[in-house]
């Protein structure tokens, strides 16, 4: 669920910046991140990007929006990282994932689950490699999608049949 830019070739991350700024605020319901990174390189200009990531009291997904401050649209890069045993799915809407993180990365190993939900008209073209799934943007200023998790220690999202069953029955 993280958000990188993509110039046609490859992807670009928001770095070097002439300046960034991070904002936490949390309100009645909803906690956010944003980030704002200036001055980044990109296509021979230089553009703003802003990336917040919304997390909601009583829901597990939290939504992470992608703004381009700039005078010509963009191309976002976003997806899901994974590991060599980790199992994968992709659905209509969502990419799934499902297995042990490594020592270096968890503090217990478990399987865990992590899943990005989309819209597929936002984006142009999915590339699946060793390591991640990276949806590339159609042209835009702002893309939304949302992320989510599980484990096997919760009660009923505990394999990846019964992730999988929940991500495409989740109405956002």
């Amino acid at each position: 669920g993280g958000v990188r830019l993509w110039d046609g070739e490859k992807e670009l991350f928001l770095n070097p910046v002439k300046m960034r700024t991070a904002r936490v605020k949390k309100e009645a319901n909803i906690s956010y991140m944003e980030m704002l990174s200036e001055g980044i390189p990109y296509k021979g200009d230089t553009i703003d990007v802003l990336v917040r990531v919304t997390v909601f009291s009583g829901m597990r997904e939290a939504k992470v929006e992608a703004f381009a401050l700039s005078n010509k649209p963009v191309q976002f890069m976003t997806g899901v990282n994974y590991h060599p045993k980790t199992e994968t799915k992709e659905g209509k809407n969502y990419i799934a994932t499902w297995g042990i993180h490594p020592e270096d990365v968890a503090a217990f190993q478990l399987n865990i689950g992590a899943g990005i939900v989309y819209n597929p008209s936002d984006f142009e073209k999915m590339v699946k490699s060793p390591t991640q799934f990276q949806l590339i943007s159609k042209p835009t200023k702002y893309l939304s999608a949302w992320v989510t998790s599980s484990c096997e220690r919760e009660k009923e999202l505990n394999t990846m049949g019964s992730f999988i069953s929940y991500l495409e029955n989740l109405k956002l």
